[in-house]
């Protein structure tokens, strides 16, 4: 008679809880008693008599398929009291498949043991979806993630100077605008048109990051990396050049949202006069430089100081501004990352332990002559004739041609760093040097001297056209 009460308030139970429940033997096979939610849970049918970890074949690896069958015959013999058994649950929270369709659901399973008597135990098993739970706490995780987020750009943005921001707004802008006018451009390849918005955002990375915009400058570094995977594919797909102009457009919409954070400083601490405005302005293309030297020295735990020797004003008022800052900042990280040795091998080979980066830009004649040089190790031609042999840029009988060899520094994709970092090691940054330079129909010469350092030359006619893009600038 209480066998068949159990029975009778089983078969309530299965018929009004909304959630799984069944019996399991020893074999792990589902009983005749089950609630008629079960199946739909499981997405399955005549559900009695099927072994239940067959059903989780899709939903976990072999190996953890081991190791839930052992946690059935711990619950079995009983070797740990309920409460252990429950904190080793191994499907406590489980993401189960469904075999038939793909379907994705989040169960917690609860097992308790029945003892019938005479021997008889069974496993009385509780499945809850918690689907939507967990898709919730994953919503207000994201929330929060991104309130954090959005905190910490506030708080990055107020550090900076809104001159030295407004610059950079204006240079974000313009690398936009020619990301757009290279994904238009139908008379170039793909790989053409990848290497040139790899560029751009690789220059959109390094102003951010000097700037101390960490959040979107590792947003831009992880873009920088999805490039940098496509560029190396022979073939490059359709859908993925798509994905990668839908990540633009985010990157692109975030960059909107600065405008309305910086307006609400400005308004916050009451904006600076215009005539401030205009003298700070002449200034930020040396804060930006400084900036640039001290945040790769700290980044690379190197010590550098940067000098500036001279600087023609005139000239900086005739010069392609963007140009000769975008182009400046991409020599001193190269500078900090490949010239100036840590403090520790310069102090070994007699140097002074903090590195020198010189800048000078004057007219000469009717160029803009700029010179950037520092005091570090120089160039190893070895390692880049080793490198540029590896990458087909040369052949091995011209490896003894230095003239040749300094070409190859500035190819695509060249970079004798052994690790890729957010200042260099990617091969994009004297690419770029060369390519900003050749726009405004400069040159670019280099000298270098093994253990005590390197110079660039760069030579920049001045034009009415470079005098019109420093006035717009």
């Amino acid at each position: 008679m209480t066998h068949l009460a159990e029975r009778d308030e089983i078969a309530v139970m299965k018929d009004s809880l909304k959630i799984g429940f069944f019996f399991m033997d020893r074999q792990y096979i589902i009983q005749d008693h089950y609630s008629r939610f079960l199946e739909e849970m499981l997405s399955e049918t005549d559900l009695a008599g099927r072994c239940f970890t067959d059903l989780l074949t899709t939903s976990v690896g072999a190996k953890d398929l081991e190791a839930i069958q052992d946690y059935f015959n711990m619950i079995f013999e009983r070797t740990f009291d309920q409460d252990t058994l429950d904190e080793i649950n191994p499907l406590s929270q489980i993401n189960y498949v469904d075999i038939k369709t793909g379907s994705k659901k989040v169960f917690q399973c609860d097992f308790t043991t029945v003892d019938r008597g005479r021997g008889e135990i069974f496993v009385l098993v509780t499945i809850y979806d918690i689907t939507a739970r967990v898709e919730l706490q994953q919503q207000l995780k994201e929330e929060e993630a991104r309130r954090q987020e959005e905190m910490q750009s506030i708080f990055e943005l107020i550090q900076v100077d809104p001159n030295v921001f407004t610059d950079f707004l204006g240079d974000v802008e313009h690398e936009f605008d020619k990301i757009d006018q290279t994904l238009k451009n139908t008379a170039i390849s793909a790989h053409e048109a990848l290497v040139e918005v790899y560029q751009s955002v690789h220059a959109i990375k390094s102003n951010a990051v000097i700037l101390g915009l960490s959040i979107f400058g590792k947003k831009v570094h992880n873009l920088e990396s999805k490039i940098k995977i496509l560029r190396e594919q022979e073939e490059v797909p359709f859908s993925d050049m798509l994905g990668l102009t839908m990540d633009l457009e985010k990157l692109s919409q975030e960059k909107e949202g600065f405008k309305a954070t910086i307006e609400k400083v400005r308004t916050l601490t009451g904006g600076a006069s215009s005539d401030e405005g205009r003298r700070q302005g002449q200034h930020v293309l040396i804060e930006s430089l400084v900036k640039t030297a001290n945040k790769a020295a700290a980044d690379m735990e190197k010590k550098v100081e940067f000098i500036v020797e001279s600087i023609d004003s005139e000239v900086i008022e005739k010069s392609p501004r963007r140009v000769m800052k975008e182009v400046l900042m991409q020599l001193i990280r190269n500078s900090v990352a490949h010239g100036i040795e840590t403090p520790e091998v310069r102090l070994a080979n007699g140097k002074n332990e903090t590195g020198i980066i010189r800048l000078s830009i004057k007219h000469s004649g009717e160029k803009i002559h700029v010179r950037l040089g520092d005091d570090g190790k120089g160039l190893d031609f070895e390692k880049i004739r080793e490198r540029a042999e590896q990458l087909n840029l040369i052949r091995k009988e011209d490896g003894d041609n230095r003239d040749l060899l300094l070409k190859t520094i500035f190819a695509p994709g060249f970079s004798t760093s052994e690790t890729e970092g957010m200042h260099a090691g990617r091969g994009i940054g004297l690419n770029l040097v060369r390519d900003r330079i050749r726009e405004v129909k400069g040159s670019i010469k280099l000298q270098t001297e093994p253990g005590k350092g390197t110079v660039f030359n760069i030579f920049i006619p001045i034009e009415k056209n470079n005098e019109m893009a420093a006035k717009a600038s």
